[in-house]
């Protein structure tokens, strides 16, 4: 499936951005979009970038489940409808005790402060194995694949000719970021070859490159447009205005990234929730252990029909396979009956569970209740984002990811939000992959970026006891100093330009801390110091290890902001040294 026979004659005099001259040095991009409860992966040559190849992981689609399944050695076995399906045999036989089903990691990394080395996810049962290691069996899995995939049909294809592309939430961190580019190459992929993109801009850049052609209001230089990707697990929003220079059409990122682990799967846990309100607890943490087969059939059914559930209309949802979890619970000594918990719990006009044919019938407004505290809180999100200074002008959303496709959202947006045109495009879920091959073709579709911290370095300078508390006064030698300034390099919601770059001469004796470069963030727009409210080390370049300080004892050092990643470049009385700033501890 591709894009050549879309309107880009069209597009292209009304403002789409234009791919149909891609200006990557490789022959190939290929894009891994690695999600909370999807993944999948897309190609497309230099040469025709907007033919897009998909994956085809199940059944021809170009998305599995975002699952990982282990042996009792703790070896890779398997990734995604296999990986799930394995188990769910393994299950049904009662041999699947020493096997490790991992789901739903990805949101591990959604806390960037408590991201380490060995930070670690739980399996299905609670079983913790290092984050690390499953975030790199996921990539080397959709790696291979599409290895195997390409390169029967182009033999002659070289490592060297592959940019590979891995999307990333716009609202992680860095060390995040950091991470995920770890775990790609330790799944083989080249640290040169490999570029992190932002799964929100990546969206607009989908559908916008192939939609906004069709109408001429939604392509025109100045129009803004917030993109709301509501995903598995994670929400994010930024917005975007479309620049006109000269003969080109570019992107400018004028909010930054913002959202929350609001997703589709809030409602599966608020579901479960449901049911261990009123089966209890302990019958529930029974129930999935001794009959996990009947447990993950029940997650199946009840994510279908939460995908397939009309906003429109009323009657009963059904619920099959229950017969193990009712026996469970009525073998508990002195336990209220069901009808009595149902009636206790205010459901007995909207529940009920029929012993002779095992359903629990369960009344669709309160399937539809479930959706209600994900759905508040990305209402008053967006509300709070158009009701910022200059975001007034924004007039057009677009609801992508597979949580924007349910009918129940598409509809409460639609009550809640107004003054907005509210689209949602036809293949919600994959645009996030169009996006991301086409901006690994000519990345510098994106001008400018909103810095979503403030970014400095830890110097030194001279006490002043006008100016810094007495606390802050280091003995260096004979000299009075303050060894923890943050100097401040860009701020918090400041426009950067990609690939802006910012030059410092440190002098090694005075102002670099045990010659290095300790790189600090902040939430805050102007810290004084980087152990301040909000302050947090990013990273260090570590100069005379790499031979980077002159004669002199200065340090050439160049700081580039703007990219989806930042980074440094030191230069020595040799050469020219670039890397990415974050380090992981």
């Amino acid at each position: 499936m591709g894009y050549s026979n879309c309107l880009f004659l069209a597009g292209f005099m009304l403002g789409c951005l234009d791919f149909t001259t891609a200006g990557s040095a490789y022959s190939l991009v290929v894009a891994f979009d690695i999600g909370t409860s999807y993944s999948g992966y897309a190609f497309s040559f230099r040469n025709d970038s907007l033919n897009i190849t998909y994956a085809d992981l199940d059944h021809q689609s170009p998305k599995t489940l975002s699952s990982v399944l282990l042996t009792p050695r703790r070896e890779f076995h398997s990734f995604g409808t296999q990986a799930e399906n394995k188990y769910q045999e393994l299950a049904e036989d009662f041999s699947n005790n020493e096997w490790l089903l991992f789901r739903g990691f990805k949101m591990v990394l959604q806390n960037d402060t408590k991201i380490t080395r060995s930070t670690t996810v739980e399996d299905i049962n609670g079983v913790s194995v290092p984050a690390i290691s499953i975030f790199t069996m996921s990539i080397r899995f959709l790696k291979n694949h599409f290895l195997n995939k390409v390169t029967k049909q182009f033999p002659g294809l070289e490592e060297n000719d592959i940019r590979y592309v891995l999307t990333v939430p716009a609202i992680w961190g860095d060390t995040a970021k950091s991470f995920m580019r770890k775990a790609a190459v330790e799944a083989g992929i080249w640290n040169s070859n490999l570029k992190l993109a932002l799964e929100s801009e990546e969206a607009f850049i989908g559908w916008q490159t192939v939609m906004a052609g069709k109408e001429a209001a939604l392509s025109k230089p100045g129009a803004r447009f917030m993109v709301l990707d509501l995903g598995g697990g994670i929400v994010e929003s930024s917005v975007q205005e479309i620049q006109q220079e000269q003969d080109k059409t570019t992107l400018k990122v004028v909010h930054k990234a913002s959202g929350g682990p609001w997703g589709g799967n809030t409602v599966n846990n608020n579901f479960l929730q449901l049911l261990t309100n009123l089966f209890s607890r302990p019958v529930m943490e029974r129930f999935k252990k001794d009959n996990m087969a009947d447990f993950l059939e029940l997650e199946k059914e009840f994510e279908q029909k939460k995908r397939h559930l009309a906003a429109k209309g009323d009657g009963n949802i059904n619920f099959y396979g229950l017969a193990s979890l009712v026996d469970i619970y009525n073998s508990k000594v002195e336990q209220t009956t069901l009808r009595e918990k149902i009636a206790a719990m205010g459901f007995s006009e909207r529940i009920s569970y029929n012993l002779t044919s095992s359903v629990l019938k369960v009344d669709k407004s309160v399937i539809k209740e479930l959706f209600s505290s994900p759905l508040g809180n990305i209402i008053s999100f967006v509300k709070n984002i158009t009701g910022e200074p200059g975001m007034q002008s924004v007039k057009t959303m677009i609801v992508l990811g597979g949580f924007g496709k349910s009918e129940i959202v598409r509809d409460e947006l639609q009550k809640q939000i107004t003054g907005l045109q509210i689209i949602t495009p036809k293949d919600a879920d994959v645009v996030v992959l169009n996006g991301t091959v086409l901006f690994g073709h000519t990345p510098d579709c994106i001008i400018a970026r909103v810095m979503t911290y403030t970014y400095g370095v830890r110097v030194m300078e001279n006490f002043n006891a006008n100016i810094h508390p007495i606390e802050k006064m280091v003995k260096i030698g004979e000299k009075e100093m303050v060894d923890d300034i943050f100097d401040v390099l860009v701020h918090v919601d400041e426009e950067v330009k990609v690939g802006q770059e910012i030059k410092r001469d440190f002098l090694n004796e005075i102002n670099v801390q045990k010659k290095g470069l300790f790189i600090y963030k902040s939430t805050e727009r102007d810290p004084d110091y980087v152990t301040g409210k909000g302050c947090s080390l990013l990273g260090e370049v570590l100069l005379d290890k790499e031979g980077n300080i002159s004669n002199d004892g200065r340090a050439d050092v160049t700081f580039v902001f703007g990219d989806t990643e930042l980074s440094v470049k030191v230069r020595s009385k040799t050469r020219l040294t670039m890397k990415y700033i974050t380090t992981l501890y």
